[in-house]
């Protein structure tokens, strides 16, 4: 079983790496401690945007960062 581990470990993203959407418009994060990914944009008053996406699963939460991001511009 922990073999298993190492051969899918580098299939999913670590919890500190970063991820861009929308062409580098929408950055996903884990926050330490938390298991849920995290959004980050920057706004038209060059102010930052933070929001939860709410999910652990990468597919789910960049669907729900692309919302958020929709919803607040």
């Amino acid at each position: 079983m922990n073999n298993l581990k190492f051969l899918f470990q580098n299939s999913q993203p670590s919890d500190s790496e970063t991820i861009s959407v929308l062409d580098g418009e929408v950055t996903l994060f884990k926050r330490p401690n938390s298991q849920y990914w995290q959004s980050r944009f920057k706004l038209e008053n060059g102010q930052w945007h933070h929001a939860s996406t709410g999910s652990d699963q990468i597919a789910e939460a960049s669907t729900r960062a692309i919302s958020i991001f929709e919803t607040v511009k």
